[in-house]
Order: structure tokens, then C-alpha cells, then sequence
């Protein structure tokens, strides 16, 4: 794999909104439907991060984010 350049601070700034946009759903989840927070929803969220989140936030930040001048 060849070098890839550094992130400019629009990427970055890019990378962090996307990340934001991409937890709204677990935020909402805990804190507005449920009653009280438990460590299972906490977990629950956890999983959904790794297993949802983090993938499709590498497949955005290579497919368009860092096409981006």
C-alpha cells in the first residue's frame, strides 16, 4: 500500500460530523426511550457502534471524504 496523505482540517472536521450524524441513533435510543440507562443498553450501543458505525465510517471517510480537496 502506498502512502496516503494527511488529513486536512475540513477532513477532519468532515470525519467528526460524520461520526456525530452516525451516533445520533444510540444516543436517542438511551437517552430519550428508555426509562433509566442499564449497562446491557450500554452494551447494546457498544456493539452497534462496532459492528455498524465504525465500518461504514472507514467506507465514508475513504470513498468520498478523502477525495475531498
Amino acid at each position: 500500500m502506498g502512502k496516503r496523505e494527511p488529513l486536512t482540517p475540513k477532513q477532519k472536521l468532515l470525519i467528526i460530523i460524520t461520526v456525530v450524524c452516525l451516533n445520533v441513533p444510540a444516543f436517542i435510543f438511551i437517552f430519550c426511550y428508555s426509562s433509566e440507562f442499564t449497562a446491557r443498553q450500554g452494551a447494546a450501543a457498544g456493539a452497534v457502534n462496532l459492528l455498524v458505525v465504525v465500518p461504514l465510517l472507514a467506507l465514508i471517510s475513504e470513498k468520498w471524504i478523502r477525495r475531498m480537496k
